[in-house]
């Protein structure tokens, strides 16, 4: 197999006791700080086996001198299973807004990786929502419509997919015949909120 999907998130190893290396961490789930370690974790999505493994080291610095965040150990984590699995690229990554970062995006992209993640709020994506036209919005269920878009950021340029939901306004009572069934659907309003995804 050459190719793989694999997908990155990060773990939170809740610790008691006194450990070298632990660390103050914020637990989003239970929006409690606890003290553990913090795990990040490449697995392939098929299978669900964890590839590669990285140990958030507390205080770390890149050569810029700014702390380490996520979107580095995203990076190391994909040149770490592509060095153990003999690829020049992984296939296709999924992860979390969390590891977004342009300049690690951009690297990653530039490597040949194709990756799926949220969109974050940042104005060029908002700009590239807001310009699509009306008639580019395609049906994907009764209320709700997907369109694409490309996007720049830095000097890499991305597809972005927009998914939105339709606000719902009933035009009367629907009925089991055909026509109060399309009249019922005529109805969508204007959109409540448009995300990228």
């Amino acid at each position: 197999r050459t190719r793989l999907i694999g997908a990155v998130d990060a773990a939170l190893l809740e610790l008691f006791g006194q450990f070298e290396g632990q660390e103050k961490l914020f637990d989003p789930v239970t929006h409690q700080a606890i003290t553990g370690y913090k795990l990040y974790v490449l697995f392939e999505v098929d299978s669900r086996y964890p590839l590669a493994f990285i140990l958030h080291i507390p205080g770390a610095t890149p050569a810029a001198g700014a702390p380490k965040g996520d979107a580095e150990y995203l990076v190391e984590l994909v040149e770490h299973a592509k060095r153990e699995f003999g690829l020049d690229r992984l296939g296709y990554l999924l992860f979390d807004k969390g590891f977004w970062a342009q300049a690690h995006l951009g690297q990653l992209a530039a490597a040949g990786e194709r990756f799926v993640t949220p969109g974050k709020n940042f104005a060029s994506l908002q700009a590239a929502v807001a310009g699509l036209p009306h008639a580019q919005w395609r049906r994907a269920l009764v209320n709700q419509r997907v369109s694409e878009a490309t996007v720049q950021l830095g000097q890499h340029t991305f597809r972005l997919v927009v998914w939105k939901k339709l606000g719902w306004r009933w035009c009367g009572t629907p009925t089991d015949d055909r026509n109060g069934i399309d009249k019922a659907r005529s109805c969508a309003a204007r959109p409540r909120s448009s995300s990228p995804i």
